[in-house]
């Protein structure tokens, strides 16, 4: 019986400690066992005339030691315990937070609560081989843990999530989050408690990182999901007439706006239930794999003139402004997470960076030669033979013409950046 087990360990453990009450005095020097030196020594140095103070006596463990070996019969116990707590927190567990200030769901403190408990528990009867393996049990049941969050991911096309879903996903990330700060402060805390024999076994490096691979499956998801939302004026660009010389450049193109409003839809949510760097995160990851994508289609596209040239980098500059704002959309003045930081207003001004850099060069006169062959020199010094090519057909410069500054292109004098056989198609 476990519980008597316990018991009988408890008093025996009483017992010891006031044995060593009894006998706190102070006492010479005595060759007994029973009786060390400060240091762990047995009291039998050089110098017999020890000062007060430097010997005492210890029955720490001397009988309780001999519950050990029936101390897998407590780990067990408490094994089943866990097994039935995380099985009750998770039947009872709503998947949701009530408010954005909470973010975490409520199993994972009602976990980590009980880990503390067991591990207040054990150190109080032993700190160590039983100890350990309770050690053992948290690592089991943080996997197990991990495993269900990770579940709760949908395994479906980003297209096809619901709002409820992005909720899910958030809160699931906010916890995982939690966790990964929680484990490291059980490590430590179990690493300072633990005999020393153990001490270099304490490692939650698998669980935290269980934890964190759930995070990045999670963002990669969301910013799939907005990607997706965001497909439909994405494509709508290539099928605008960006060759034609009468285009209206006074105000930004629809799916400028569009993109706009998809943002202010799906951002505060974001915002609100991640935490302020793994927001940070999701908006790096937004615009490190929106922006050039927007890239890749309007570099696609058969034929830009200046006019559509003029108009595009109108459009560029106001996304520009979109993508910069992202952190504060849908923000209140309260929302102390609501500001865009140096670091990520470069970020993205250096993607779209190359999308205005494009457009400038299209902007320039094809005569002279000369003149547009050093204009993309200089403004994309690792710009290859194919990329100039590609240039003179969105200027819609073909034939004899092309030809001519294809070849005047290769004789150009080469930037210190780029290899000679950076050139070739």
């Amino acid at each position: 019986d476990v519980v008597h087990l316990v018991r009988a360990m408890e008093k025996t453990i009483n017992f010891e400690k006031g044995l060593t009450d009894k006998f706190r005095e102070e006492i010479a020097y005595n060759p007994s066992p029973l009786i060390q030196d400060d240091d762990g020594g047995d009291g039998g140095g050089k110098n017999h005339h020890h000062h007060q103070g430097e010997n005492k006596v210890q029955f720490k463990g001397m009988i309780s030691s001999c519950f050990d070996p029936y101390m897998d019969l407590y780990i067990a116990q408490e094994d089943r315990n866990m097994h039935d707590m995380l099985d009750s927190l998770l039947s009872e567990e709503t998947w949701d937070v009530s408010d954005s200030s909470n973010k975490v769901l409520s199993s994972s403190t009602g976990l980590i609560y009980y880990f503390n408990e067991a591990r207040k528990r054990c150190t109080k009867l032993t700190k160590g081989q039983p100890f350990f393996d309770l050690f053992i049990l948290i690592k089991k049941y943080l996997g197990v843990y991990s495993s269900v969050l990770h579940g709760k991911i949908p395994s479906v096309e980003p297209k096809t999530i619901t709002v409820s879903d992005e909720r899910l996903i958030c809160i699931v990330l906010s916890t995982s989050e939690y966790c990964v700060q929680t484990i490291s402060q059980i490590r430590d805390t179990i690493s300072k408690q633990i005999e020393e024999t153990y001490k270099e076994r304490i490692d939650l490096t698998a669980e935290t990182e269980m934890f964190s691979n759930t995070i990045a499956v999670g963002l990669k998801l969301l910013v799939n999901r907005v990607e997706s939302k965001l497909e439909p004026p994405l494509q709508s660009i290539s099928r605008l007439p960006w060759g034609d010389d009468d285009l209206v450049v006074g105000e930004e193109s629809l799916y400028v706006k569009e993109i706009d409003k998809i943002m202010l839809e799906e951002i505060p949510l974001y915002r609100d239930l991640l935490s302020p760097v793994h927001f940070s995160f999701y908006c790096d990851m937004l615009v490190g794999s929106y922006i050039p994508r927007l890239f890749s289609v309007i570099f696609k596209l058969r034929r830009i003139s200046e006019v559509g040239a003029q108009k595009l980098l109108l459009d560029i500059t106001t996304l520009k402004k979109v993508f910069t704002s992202i952190p504060t959309y849908g923000a209140t003045e309260s929302n102390t997470q609501a500001n865009s930081s140096a670091r990520y207003i470069r970020l993205v001004h250096k993607e779209i960076g190359k999308i205005e850099t494009l457009l400038k060069v299209l902007l320039t006169p094809s005569s002279p030669p000369e003149k547009l062959i050093e204009v993309y020199r200089s403004t994309i010094p690792d710009g290859a033979y194919s990329d100039f090519q590609k240039v003179l057909e969105l200027k819609g410069i073909k034939g004899s013409q092309k030809d001519e500054m294809l070849a005047k292109f290769q004789n150009a004098p080469l930037s210190r950046n780029v290899p000679r056989d950076a050139l070739q198609t």
